[in-house]
């Protein structure tokens, strides 16, 4: 295996929100531990989403690797841009040339209002 993220917090006595942002992350998009609705451009790390239970146009979320478990796991959050940005990376250095590689991610739009109008993401991995 070359790179796994899961982003910490699977111990039960880790902070319901990380304290950190990621330093894998794109400098454009700005760390918070208090995320709320139309705070474009922000992105926070927690275990719940953080407006838990707080808006009914939101899923209320925790990360898919401990189902039913939100005292564990930490997901990658953000109200994302409308316009076109990178707002995480990380780069694998001393691939052979020609290496042929596999990946996979688990992503979920968090919109909860039917025929809300909004922008669907459009992600591009590369």
């Amino acid at each position: 295996m070359l790179f796994k993220e899961d982003f910490g917090g699977n111990d039960p006595s880790d902070p319901a929100v990380s304290p950190t942002g990621l330093p894998t992350t794109v400098t454009n998009y700005i760390y918070t531990t208090n995320l709320w609705a139309g705070n474009w451009g922000y992105y926070t790390i927690a275990k719940v989403t953080p407006w838990q239970n707080s808006y009914d146009t939101w899923y209320n979320l925790d990360d898919h690797t401990y189902p039913n478990d939100p005292t564990r796991g930490y997901m990658f959050i953000t109200d994302a841009k409308e316009d076109a940005n990178q707002f995480y990376q990380y780069v694998i250095n001393d691939l052979c040339p020609g290496s042929r590689l596999s990946f996979s991610a688990w992503l979920v739009s968090m919109v909860n209002v039917p025929n809300a109008g909004g922008a669907k993401a459009k992600i591009v991995f590369v």
